[in-house]
């Protein structure tokens, strides 16, 4: 049997090489590039591009990675990722452009001689009907482009964002948005775990819709700022 067909097998079998990163949530449909220092995770990189190309992505409850460390724990869910490109960014350093595909929950470790693999099983997203999909993705276009907008983005790049978004599927919307969207680590792993796209999205909606009342706050209070940061 030759290595693409093996590597075939393995994920027929829910078995792929393991990529812990620390500093992100991958959710699917995404596209992000990640920097790689650890000789592990390097080895996994390079096996994966010349082969079938499908890692796990689990993130480490330390938020650090402990390559020396047998006894790793991680966070329950996590993304298959396709490692689109590779390419070297400094000394000892490569670039990695990585797409996610799909989520998947985390099994068991299978200790390898160069690095990890892990046994997964996939998760399902499950999809509201159509009209409320349709609902859901509006609202939180409209939400990401306020927010936007009270941040100072060019009106014109808010416009080009706005109608790639307005092409996308609702759970690859939602997905995006969350995964651009600057709230909390904590939060992202909880709405990657969450099965129900529509509960997903709600949570988003939520949480932005806080960050921009933080905003008018600031806004509303800003002229009342002392010139002087001595005055109270």
């Amino acid at each position: 049997m030759d290595k693409e067909k093996k590597e075939e097998r393995k994920i027929e079998e829910n078995v792929v090489p393991l990529l812990p990163v620390s500093n992100m949530v991958l959710f699917p449909k995404t596209r992000t590039s990640i920097l790689i220092f650890d000789e592990k995770q390097k080895k996994v990189v390079f096996d994966s591009v010349t082969s079938f190309g499908i890692v796990g992505v689990f993130f480490p409850k330390s938020r650090f990675l402990k390559a020396k460390t047998e006894n790793v724990e991680f966070f329950p869910v996590g993304c298959a990722g396709k490692v689109i490109s590779f390419t070297e960014a400094g000394e000892n350093v490569y670039s990695i452009l990585i797409e996610g595909i799909f989520r998947m929950k985390f099994i068991d470790i299978i200790k390898g001689e160069h690095y990890d693999k892990v046994k997964f099983e996939i998760l399902p997203d499950i999809l509201p009907p159509e009209h409320i999909q349709n609902r859901l993705k509006t609202e939180i276009i409209e939400k990401a482009s306020f927010f936007l907008a009270r941040l100072g983005e060019d009106p014109v790049r808010i416009k080009e964002i706005m109608q790639v978004a307005g092409m996308m599927k609702f759970e690859e919307v939602v997905n995006w948005a969350i995964f651009l969207h600057p709230m909390k680590f904590s939060v992202k792993l909880e709405l990657i775990e969450e099965n129900d796209v529509e509960e997903r999205a709600k949570r988003f909606l939520q949480e932005i819709e806080k960050d921009i009342n933080y905003l008018k706050v600031i806004e509303l209070y800003r002229p009342l700022k002392p010139r002087d940061p001595r005055v109270n």
